[in-house]
């Protein structure tokens, strides 16, 4: 699972305008997977594979649940 939305990320990263039309269908296809509403039926959306890694899926950029951060002193 954690392939699955590293790939998603890499397809994520790429400018649109700069990017050939395979990866601009992948951009496309990446971020309709990422904004997928009521997909959790399904074992590979977006939120069911964050969940399982740990991720979460609401936030703008998921980070793992139980990471702690503390401010600088």
């Amino acid at each position: 699972m954690a392939a699955l939305l590293e790939d998603a990320v890499s397809c994520l990263a790429r400018d649109p305008l700069r990017c050939s039309h395979r990866q601009r269908k992948s951009l496309e296809e990446a971020q309709q997977w990422v904004s997928a509403a009521d997909s959790e039926d399904w074992i590979f959306s977006f939120s069911n594979v964050c969940e399982t890694l740990g991720l979460d899926a609401d936030s703008p950029t998921p980070r793992p649940q139980s990471l702690e951060y503390s401010k600088p002193e």
